[in-house]
């Protein structure tokens, strides 16, 4: 990808900077993050959802409403995240230039993980995700709403991500490629770099961690971690006497002493789960909120990991 974005680099002969940049509205504030890092020194995008609110279910603001009818590009994961955007998009900004990062065939993209425990050792056997090939096989035919959709926290992912968003804008803004394209260059050796140092203090040893709710597969591979099993089901299935069995079993078997969890997680469910004095939790917002949106949101998003070996070791 990097080797991509250079030759892109090369390519391009300097250019004259535009006196307006394109307006650009996001959906998400990792999805804004790279688009400032790709639009530095030339523009400033916007974001759609507010800190704290759920990307799965938004009533458009006024203002937000008007965000999207001034836009000339929107860029956002796509429904499987944001279903509620669809139908604003088509009635307020029909016009608009768009990019839907999740239909970049050459994601990684991870099946939604059904029920308590994923199996013994995670996913069952034959069924790993850490092979980035792991799209081809279903490409044609993957449908959105089976996706996780939380796709940016595989880095490579979002490094795919900032060439995708470099080639939108060039094709909207051609007198300012050269700068999408070397941003978007930089901002990729950043995430690898970022990557390097996490993947440092994680060590080799495999780590089991349980979920209290799964939105962290796509971190798995690359930092070493395998996912036991959610707490909470992405489809509102309660905490009941049997899935608590199972998921005690589990942590029991395996030694789990890792809960990965978001801020407005229960600590009630969590000690259900646990036993007393096991286990400790890692909080990790994958929208980054508490942090300073900008170009530098995405790395700090991937840094809160690196919590994980001082908590959980």
């Amino acid at each position: 990808m990097i080797r991509s974005l250079a030759a892109m680099s090369f390519a391009l002969a300097a250019g004259t900077a535009q006196a307006q940049a394109p307006r650009v509205v996001t959906d998400i504030a990792p999805v804004h993050s790279l688009v400032a890092r790709v639009m530095q020194g030339v523009g400033s995008p916007e974001v759609l959802l507010p800190a704290g609110a759920s990307p799965h279910d938004h009533a458009l603001r006024p203002s937000e409403a008007r965000l999207l009818s001034d836009a000339s590009l929107v860029i956002w994961v796509g429904p499987g995240l944001t279903p509620w955007l669809e139908a604003p998009l088509e009635v307020l900004a029909p016009a608009a230039a768009r990019l839907v990062l999740s239909d970049d065939g050459r994601l990684t993209a991870l099946p939604i993980r059904e029920g308590g425990a994923f199996g013994e050792h995670g996913p069952e056997e034959g069924d790993e995700h850490d092979d980035h090939d792991v799209h081809d096989e279903h490409e044609d035919h993957r449908e959105e709403s089976s996706i996780d959709p939380h796709l940016w926290l595989d880095p490579e992912n979002g490094q795919l991500w900032l060439e995708a968003i470099a080639r939108a804008l060039s094709a909207l803004d051609p007198e300012n490629a050269e700068a999408y394209v070397s941003n978007a260059l930089a901002g990729a050796e950043e995430i690898a770099g970022q990557v390097a140092r996490i993947s440092a203090q994680m060590g080799a040893a495999p780590r089991p961690y349980l979920a209290y709710h799964d939105a962290f597969q796509y971190a798995e591979a690359w930092l070493g971690l395998v996912g036991v099993g959610a707490i909470e089901s992405g489809h509102a299935v309660e905490l009941g006497p049997a899935r608590l069995a199972q998921l005690r079993d589990v942590v029991s078997e395996l030694g789990v002493s890792c809960i990965l969890a978001e801020p407005q997680f229960n600590p009630g469910l969590v000690e259900a789960v646990m036993d007393k004095g096991r286990g400790w939790v890692v909080t990790i917002d994958p929208l980054g909120g508490g942090f300073e949106a900008g170009p530098a949101l995405y790395l700090s998003v991937l840094g809160q990991f690196s919590d994980i070996p001082e908590i959980c070791d």
